[in-house]
């Protein structure tokens, strides 16, 4: 649900977030990285914290936080990706 939203207004969200304004090509990248992140598998070692809360309550309130983190990750590489060089 996260990432749909994200995507419905992508550049607005780029804007307030990394204070960058994504270009039309950046902006489709980004969107394929995060709706391939949306599909793949949860690293369930990633969010260890929020297991062991499911798994020892009976009911268990989840923020946010973490996810977005994970999102802002995915973003964030890919506008930085373009001003990486390498060097020899």
């Amino acid at each position: 649900a996260l990432i749909q939203r994200l995507a419905s207004d992508l550049s607005t969200y780029i804007e307030y977030q990394f204070h960058i304004k994504a270009g039309k090509k950046q902006l489709e990248e980004i969107k394929e990285r995060l709706y391939f992140l949306k599909n793949s598998s949860v690293d369930l070692d990633k969010y260890n914290g929020i297991v062991q809360q499911v798994v020892q309550h009976e009911v268990t309130h989840v923020i946010n936080g973490p996810f977005y983190q994970e999102l802002n990750d995915c973003i964030g590489w890919s506008l930085n990706n373009p001003q990486l060089m390498l060097v020899k």
